[in-house]
């Protein structure tokens, strides 16, 4: 059975996803959920707080940035994959959520410093301690742009290119690529 927030949650993807921000209302997304627009509120204060936080639970760059701070094993491979994975995951569950997100104006400058910043330095910051530990031989720099240029393209490529749909065993075979490539650096 699912909880109040989930439900909330699920009805606001949809209809994110659908109407964009500015196109929906707590009315319309309380209603979808089958809750009343005061326990929204009650939870969430306001739109843009609700917004904010499916941005913040769906995005891979905050899950990416979650997993660094708190399951991060340090075993490069193993690392390395599970950040994969969870950009896999969240572009399967969440794509039509995540292409209006790009397209949302609010998103965009809301969100930008967190996930340029955020991602970035602790993926940084990651691949530094990789290189101090032995794992990496060439500069940490040169694995984080390998990394992020090669999977984020798989990414990408799925979100603005018309026709392109997730082949899950060509994301996989990528990562065994760049994981393989990295290893060697």
């Amino acid at each position: 059975m699912r909880n109040t927030k989930e439900k909330i949650a699920d009805a606001a993807i949809r209809l994110f996803a659908e109407k964009g921000f500015n196109g929906v209302t707590t009315k319309e997304i309380s209603d979808a959920a089958g809750v009343s627009e005061v326990t929204l509120f009650r939870l969430y204060e306001n739109k843009r707080n609700l917004y904010q936080c499916l941005i913040k639970e769906n995005l891979h760059p905050y899950q990416i940035q979650r997993y660094l701070e708190e399951d991060v094993t340090y075993d490069l491979e193993t690392d390395l994959r599970n950040m994969a994975g969870l950009m896999q995951s969240t572009l399967k569950k969440n794509l039509p959520f995540i292409k209006m997100i790009v397209k949302d104006h609010h998103a965009n400058n809301e969100h930008k410093t967190a996930l340029g910043y955020g991602f970035k330095k602790s993926l940084e910051a990651y691949f530094h301690e990789m290189h101090e530990r032995g794992a990496l031989r060439e500069p940490p720099e040169y694995a984080l742009k390998f990394y992020i240029t090669n999977i984020a393209h798989a990414y990408y490529e799925i979100m603005f290119r018309p026709g392109v749909s997730f082949d899950p065993d060509y994301f996989n075979w990528l990562v065994k690529k760049v994981i393989d490539a990295i290893k060697r650096l």
